[in-house]
């Protein structure tokens, strides 16, 4: 589960007749146009197409995930989407990505209501990704609808994933170490130290108290994991014993 972006190649669309963007552009302002012109515009940069919905006895608390890949805020409505920016930034096969960054429509077509997916991520290597987070206790869109969203994504070339939740004992680990994901954690002669003493896998604690003091050691180990440079187990409770591997 080190990766959230491993998905199935989409099967191309036969056509994308009445889809249609709608997107901000910093410099032209709000546009809407088909998605065949749309799908070139980097979305992973886009702003977003709307506010975060905030209003008296909402059950969700939309608020706003700093990465530390993208080093500026990214805007989240619910706890899912938080943990999905979250695991967008630790991924390492993700160049940038953006919050609600377009709202998709038809105009010959169901659904008649637009759709803005939560996030759109590049990979490194150019492939974009629309990701929607819907938890598993809230209504389905219905099928026609999913049909539609999946059919634009994959006329556009992106992948869709639509994520309803993420492993518990996995996701609490990574927000343990997403404490540790700013670069103010990062030391030159102490992350050598570390991947030298963490080249032959060994156990957390005992092999940090080898390299150092383990207050000034452990949050650089952290940062290391954070950023994959080390390899930890996360499905298993990350703690003093978890073996701790040089990656390949």
């Amino acid at each position: 589960m080190s990766s959230l972006l491993t998905t199935a190649p989409q099967q191309p669309s036969a056509t994308a007749h009445g889809c249609v963007l709608r997107y901000r552009d910093p410099v032209r302002g709000d546009i809407r146009e088909p998605l065949t012109h749309a799908m070139s515009h980097l979305f992973e940069h886009a702003p977003p197409v709307t506010t975060l919905p905030v209003h008296k006895g909402q059950r969700s608390s939309p608020g706003h995930y700093w990465s530390a890949r993208l080093g500026d805020h990214v805007g989240y409505r619910t706890r899912l989407e938080h943990d999905t920016a979250m695991v967008l930034d630790h991924d390492i096969n993700v160049r940038a990505f953006a919050s609600r960054p377009f709202a998709v429509s038809w105009t010959d077509r169901h659904p008649a209501r637009p759709h803005i997916p939560a996030f759109f991520a590049r990979r490194a290597d150019g492939t974009g990704i629309v990701v929607d987070c819907r938890a598993r206790t809230t209504s389905k869109l219905d099928p026609a609808a999913d049909t539609a969203i999946r059919d634009a994504c994959a006329h556009a070339g992106w992948d869709h994933l639509l994520v309803t939740g993420h492993d518990p004992v996995w996701i609490e680990n990574l927000r343990w170490l997403a404490g540790y994901r700013h670069p103010r954690h990062h030391h030159d002669r102490m992350t050598e130290n570390l991947l030298s003493a963490f080249d032959r896998p060994g156990p957390l604690m005992a092999t940090a108290a080898a390299v150092g003091d383990p207050l000034a050691v452990l949050p650089v180990l952290y940062h290391l994991l954070w950023n994959q440079r080390l390899h930890a187990d996360l499905t298993i409770r990350l703690d003093s014993v978890s073996i701790v591997s040089v990656p390949g």
